[in-house]
């Protein structure tokens, strides 16, 4: 980001200030404003710039400028500043495009922030503001159907012979009947997940597969998935799943239906997002409120002719070979 020109003036006093040849003193008795401390050719610097200067330097050391010298020097710093500040605009430099860019971009920003200061606190969200954002606003609270399911998976090799996939089969089976006969407090599978899953993930949390919403990816097979949300009440198991790559039980723990969350949980957030709502309502209002009654025109063929910027990709040096 290339500097604002206030910012590359100051710079510039130091540098020119350690150069200069000092100017012979101004004559006693020679007439200047009441509230000037000096003059560059007519241009005044006055007491109550001065003044803001010695302050805002001032802040954390307040005997900075305890001694006269130090206060000379800072005016002998607005002085080479101001006289910076003419030569730029004798030769034409506040004109150069990219710097009155960067002045009206200062000019709009400050304004901006000047004219928003007292309005961009809006009075606090009541009650009742939270209630209506979170009513109209429902989609954004809403919460999707969701099953939490236990599954113990039975791999086999898609190119395995009918022979291993049948007897797969029995093993799933046979493990079937087992998981029937467990007891209801048991959420998952317990241990026969352990026992006989070959999903690493899950088999020595009984199978826990955690919750699952409908559109999720994940490393479930679709069929898995269907079949876990096809179970209705807690406890209920799948009847065998097969999938290219192996076999699949799969049982409820617990399921949730879609609907939003309550606004008790959310009212904090609804509040807050609200009171962003309503500053940006004040600042586009505030935008409106700068163009109206100006005639403002649109080339819109030129521009539509405009090309997007070509992407800028970062070059790195090449890293130095390791000794």
């Amino acid at each position: 980001m290339k500097p604002t020109l206030p910012i590359l003036l100051t710079a510039s006093c130091f540098l020119v200030a350690c150069n200069r040849t000092t100017s012979p003193p101004s004559v006693a008795g020679t007439a200047l404003d009441r509230d000037a401390l000096a003059t560059v050719e007519g241009h005044p610097i006055r007491l109550v710039d001065f003044q803001a200067e010695l302050e805002r330097r001032a802040r954390g050391s307040a005997d900075t400028f305890a001694r006269p010298q130090a206060r000379e020097a800072l005016l002998e710093e607005l002085v080479t500043s101001e006289s910076i500040y003419l030569r730029a605009k004798d030769s034409g430099f506040d004109q150069r495009p990219e710097i009155a860019r960067q002045i009206k971009r200062f000019i709009v920003e400050r304004f901006t922030e000047e004219q928003l200061s007292d309005k961009s606190d809006p009075p606090p969200v009541s009650d009742t503001e939270i209630a209506a954002h979170y009513d109209q606003n429902a989609s954004r609270y809403a919460t999707p159907e969701q099953v939490r399911f236990a599954a113990i998976q039975f791999g086999f090799s898609p190119k395995g012979t009918d022979e291993k996939k049948a007897e797969v089969l029995r093993k799933v089976e046979f493990v079937l009947a087992e998981a029937r006969t467990l007891p209801t407090s048991e959420r998952g599978f317990g241990a026969l997940a352990q026992r006989y899953s070959e999903d690493q993930a899950t088999r020595y949390g009984g199978g826990d597969a955690g919750w699952l919403s409908l559109g999720d990816e994940g490393r479930w097979d679709p069929a898995v998935k269907s079949a876990a949300f096809a179970l209705q009440k807690a406890g209920e198991l799948s009847s065998v799943i097969t999938t290219a790559n192996g076999c699949y039980l799969v049982k409820l723990i617990e399921r949730k239906e879609a609907g939003r969350r309550p606004l008790a949980e959310v009212k904090e957030a609804v509040g807050y997002q609200h009171s962003v709502a309503k500053r940006e309502h004040i600042r586009q209002a505030f935008y409106e409120s700068m163009k109206a009654g100006l005639k403002i025109e649109i080339n819109r063929p030129l521009l539509d002719s405009i090309a997007a910027p070509a992407i800028q990709t970062e070059t790195r040096p090449p890293s130095i070979p390791a000794s």
